[in-house]
């Protein structure tokens, strides 16, 4: 939660900063809903000899192109680059300084706590409380009131807009947007439920390792290292399988992205056993042959859509203009062009998705492994991602599904049936030019 009675007093605190943020992140939200306008303008000039502007008609030529079109954009481009650098500041800012109280006030705190508590309480687990929870606040305090904010102003002067163009299609988009929220709501709890045991199982790993660091003298003495190495692995594994478990990441696809290795079987690319590869080889094969894309994007928030896509690139060696030109390519073809420069928190999770898909393409891989790519999304952009993936793969790229949804898996050639990690049946798809929309327009 972003908002509460104990950290309702660091809004107030930090207030003056953060209304500035919140100004310069509205302005910045106003001016990016400029942009679609001009494009407009400019398509429709060079599709006719004239452009409707507030209702009259006005020739398009080189003075309404510089007067109506150039002037505006170099107005809305200076307004967000200032913009977006002042909410970083304040939002972001505030954060640390919010952290720095609390760390403040929590150590203060502790050395007027009695004895008694610190033989009830474990220092580990108090230890945990300093790092891995006040990241945590810290990351809610600035992330968190930057996308909650963002979604708001952005979403309400959207819908404002939308309607003083068309009043009944808003409200159809209304109905979605309902839905959206209720699968939402109920998504969080979940979530809230998964981390509070994740913080717990990190909680008694970091105070096991701290007992133990702090009794190594003792453990040595009684010969005691195996016991207490066992004792470990098994809360390190524990620990693993709650994380695995709350990120949803695939056993198999690891094995297949040459992350993991395997304990039976055969598993060769390109003529090359996979099985206990060095990891420099390992990584070459990986950077060369496969891409991924996954379920939660994995996008770089400090990198924008262009530079996240030229990544594998820069990992390969490519000159820095090089890359960033085939990255507007790729976007190019995703029609993520005019979204090259902005960041995650600034693209839908349809379009998150298609950068993800360009970073894969862009290495010109043999394989794409996609964990999950559409669990993230809703129907109608899970419909527009396969399709996307099922264009690549027409033109000869092998796509591997790693699914739950029956009708995402109905649009693949090859359905490979899973039960506890042993496949139960291969079947053939006939009906791989099935929508993954059944006949009543629902998802399977």
């Amino acid at each position: 939660m972003i908002f509460g009675k104990y950290i309702n007093k660091y809004y107030l605190k930090n207030a003056p900063i953060l209304i500035l943020g919140l100004a310069a992140l509205i302005l910045v939200d106003y001016f990016q809903l400029f942009i679609p306008e001009l494009y407009r303008m400019v398509i429709n000039g060079m599709n006719g000899d004239t452009v409707l502007v507030n209702g009259q008609a006005a020739v398009f030529d080189m003075e309404f192109l510089l007067d109506q079109v150039c002037r505006p954009m170099i107005i809305t481009i200076i307004v967000m680059v200032v913009g977006r650098f002042l909410w970083r500041v304040c939002f972001f800012g505030s954060a640390i300084r919010v952290v720095t109280d609390l760390r403040t006030c929590m150590f203060a705190h502790s050395k007027e706590l009695s004895q008694e508590y610190y033989q009830v309480n474990k220092v580990g687990n108090l230890m945990s409380l300093y790092t891995n929870d006040l990241d945590t606040v810290q990351e809610c305090f600035g992330d968190g009131i930057l996308m909650f904010c963002d979604a708001l102003f952005l979403g309400l002067l959207a819908v404002i807009k939308m309607w003083r163009m068309n009043h009944f299609l808003t409200g159809l988009s209304m109905i979605p947007m309902a839905f959206l929220m209720a699968a939402g709501t109920t998504l969080a709890k979940y979530l809230m439920k998964k981390w509070e045991e994740r913080q717990a199982a990190f909680s008694e790993l970091s105070d096991f390792a701290q007992e133990n660091y702090s009794g190594l003298a003792v453990i040595k003495a009684f010969v005691k290292e195996t016991k207490e190495l066992m004792m470990f692995r098994r809360l390190n594994r524990e620990n693993e399988d709650i994380n695995v478990e709350y990120t949803k990441i695939s056993t198999l696809l690891n094995i297949m992205g040459i992350l993991d290795n395997y304990d039976s079987g055969d598993y060769t690319i390109d003529g090359v056993e996979i099985k206990n590869l060095g990891e420099n080889r390992a990584a070459d094969i990986r950077n060369r042959m496969i891409g991924f894309i996954f379920q939660s994007f994995n996008l770089i928030s400090f990198k924008n859509a262009m530079e996240n896509v030229a990544l594998p690139l820069m990992y390969q060696g490519v000159s820095r203009k090089r890359r960033n030109a085939l990255a507007l390519e790729y976007l190019d073809r995703l029609g993520l062009k005019d979204h090259a420069h902005h960041l995650p928190n600034e693209l839908s999770g349809g379009q998150k998705q298609r950068v993800a898909i360009a970073r894969a393409m862009i290495t010109k891989p043999r394989i794409i492994l996609a964990d999950e790519p559409t669990g993230a999304l809703d129907s109608r952009t899970s419909l527009e991602v396969m399709q996307l993936l099922k264009k690549l793969n027409d033109e000869g790229m092998t796509i591997v599904v790693v699914t739950h949804e029956s009708g995402v898996a109905n649009v693949t050639n090859k359905i490979i049936h899973l039960k506890d990690g042993v496949i139960e049946n291969i079947e053939e798809n006939v009906h791989h030019d099935a929508s993954i929309f059944g006949a009543n327009g629902l998802m399977k």
